[in-house]
């Protein structure tokens, strides 16, 4: 996955771009999602996993 501007043209991208646009309308149908796991957690846990891809990238590959 990587970034690319807005309304670039990138082909996967003007389609991406339509079907959130088209689903963004639509109404939510089914029940509420239900976590057994606080906000807080999955923040935490989100944000070591960010720090831990950026120092693997910072330091580049390991030579196993």
């Amino acid at each position: 996955m990587y970034w690319v501007p807005e309304h670039d043209g990138v082909q996967g991208n003007e389609i991406a771009n339509k079907l959130a646009t088209g689903g963004s309308v639509l109404k939510f149908v089914g029940p509420e999602l239900s976590f057994r796991v606080s906000r807080q957690n999955i923040k935490r846990k989100v944000k070591h996993w960010v720090d831990n891809q950026h120092l693997a990238m910072w330091h580049g590959p390991s030579s196993n």
